[in-house]
């Protein structure tokens, strides 16, 4: 069962048992609770055993479930940042990385990850600040939503309510795939 979890190769890391077990906890989510007792007791199960081919059977669970566990932990919602430099630094992480590499090819993996990542984020920040806020409010600016008829503004449902006519609305206009002919009959 081993030889299912990791490839023969110098990796050692296959992902697809986290993708699998990430699906059936994704199924099951309803009736999973996330507490931090079995977290760290499949972490210390890991690391007692780290030595023995049950190991690798052990690093899937305590990984996923700790990782799930620690993103629904009460204490890390209050870390929230105002600012989403997600897509900067998604944007510019790998540029800045390639720049380091070529104009310091001697320097090691950590040292040039030390260097790009406070760059990247430092461009991120910026790109955030100056194009990216401005560019989220942009769309709304001075749009006035169109309103069914009797519709109130913000009244609980309108938003759901108001896409379902106008999916109505296409499906009976366009037809099901699209084509405006396809309404017609």
């Amino acid at each position: 069962m081993g030889s299912f979890f990791i490839l023969p190769l110098v990796y050692s890391f296959y992902p697809v048992p986290f993708f699998l077990l990430g699906m059936l906890l994704y199924a099951y989510r309803e009736n999973i609770r996330l507490s931090w007792i079995p977290s760290v007791l499949l972490a210390v199960a890991y690391v007692v055993f780290r030595f023995f081919v049950i190991s690798t059977i052990l690093l899937y669970p305590a990984f996923a479930y700790g990782l799930l566990w620690l993103a629904s932990a009460n204490f890390l919602k209050r870390l929230k940042p105002k600012h989403d430099y997600s897509y900067g630094i998604y944007l510019y992480g790998f540029v800045i990385q390639q720049i380091v590499a070529s104009v310091y090819p001697s320097l090691n993996n950590y040292l040039a990850f030390l260097i790009s990542v406070p760059v990247t984020v430092a461009l991120a920040a910026v790109s955030w600040h100056y194009t990216g806020s401005s560019v989220l409010v942009c769309p709304y600016k001075g749009v006035k939503r169109s309103r069914w008829p009797g519709e109130q503004r913000g009244s609980p449902g309108s938003a759901p309510l108001l896409i379902q006519r106008r999916a109505t609305l296409f499906v009976i206009q366009y037809g099901r795939h699209g084509s405006a002919a396809a309404g017609r009959g």
